[in-house]
């Protein structure tokens, strides 16, 4: 049971942090990745308490090996998902700012308080 309870502690906090990160779609995606793994978490504990019911130690280290393995793979897919959603965000957002200045922000240097004054006044 305690390592039961580990295990939906640390997929809770998985979960927080993906809320925290991810957007709409990625967190449905990651919820049922997140699921998928719990069930296979669960029936592997079943499994194991069934055949052996002597050896208690070896079960609970199994069940930790796993629970960090599938962290490892969320934490990469996570990474993946980071890196996919700034390139999409970085696109937009590039393609935007071209359509409103007719091209002239790619050669005007990035200093915020230069450029703060004469964007204000092409805007009106």
């Amino acid at each position: 049971m305690m390592t039961l309870m580990m295990m939906m502690m640390i997929v809770v906090l998985v979960v927080m942090m993906m809320m925290m990160m991810m957007m709409m779609m990625m967190m449905m995606m990651m919820m049922m990745m997140m699921m998928m793994m719990m069930m296979m978490m669960m029936m592997m504990m079943m499994m194991k308490k069934k055949k052996n019911k002597n050896e208690k130690m070896t079960t609970t280290t199994t069940t930790t090996m796993m629970t960090m393995m599938l962290l490892l793979l969320l934490m990469m897919m996570m990474k993946k998902m980071m890196m996919m959603m700034m390139m999409m965000m970085m696109m937009i957002r590039k393609r935007r700012r071209r359509r409103r200045r007719g091209g002239g922000g790619g050669r005007r240097g990035g200093r915020g308080e230069a450029r703060g004054a004469e964007e204000k006044e092409e805007e009106e």
